[in-house]
């Protein structure tokens, strides 16, 4: 008998309990996926960003008849590049949970929290 036809209300409210369920799990796995797909776009952008002043740095010296070789550009895009680096940890504990709780279950060697252990 099919669970929607059924007259026994106990096998339509299970049908409609599993309609539930997978109707949550997939917004779930649908926001999970965004929050993943905006910390991409994130972590990209500011990549391109902070490594834009010396890509074009190399590509203009590669062209120009006078090359742009001013000290305090280059200390510039160097400390572009060390901050691309250091930002990454810094973005992925702000925008994901599972790498928090990886990032302090590293930090405890493995042993539980005992805030959060079972009761």
């Amino acid at each position: 008998m099919a669970a929607f036809g059924s007259s026994d209300p106990i096998q339509n409210n299970s049908a409609i309990q599993k309609i539930s369920l997978l109707s949550t799990f997939k917004s779930t796995q649908l926001i999970s996926k965004l929050m993943v797909v905006k910390m991409l776009v994130v972590v990209v952008a500011l990549f391109a960003t902070l490594w834009f002043p010396y890509r074009f740095l190399v590509v203009y010296n590669s062209f120009a008849t006078h090359r742009y070789m001013e000290l305090w550009f280059f200390k510039f895009c160097k400390t572009m590049i060390f901050i691309n680096s250091a930002i990454n940890p810094i973005l992925y504990n702000a925008m994901s949970n599972k790498f928090r709780k990886a990032f302090k279950r590293l930090l405890s060697c493995g042993k539980p929290d005992i805030n959060h252990a079972p009761s």
